[in-house]
């Protein structure tokens, strides 16, 4: 990839190969949007997407995989002293 490549399609010239090249999200933002923000209608406007990103957020992947993984799970026995109620032992040292 040339240098002129690089700028253009990520924006600095050692570009991060894990993210995707920029797109033109111009076409996206309403000109309401546009006038909020104060960027100037004549300049694109230009980013990244991550597909399947979005659609929940990381603390709902991790609540959804620990919910998968626990109902796939063998129920474990439970003894009648948890370690909470257990008497503590004192420090020797």
């Amino acid at each position: 990839m040339t240098y002129d490549q690089a700028i253009q399609r990520y924006g600095i010239d050692k570009p991060d190969m894990r993210l995707p090249a920029m797109v033109d999200l111009s076409t996206t933002l309403t000109p309401e949007l546009r006038d909020s923000l104060k960027i100037d209608p004549a300049l694109p406007v230009l980013g990244f997407t991550i597909p399947n990103v979005g659609t929940l957020s990381g603390t709902q992947r991790r609540a959804s995989s620990m919910k998968s993984a626990s109902s796939s799970a063998t129920p474990v026995s439970t003894s009648s002293t948890s370690p909470a109620s257990a008497p503590t032992q004192p420090s020797s040292r």
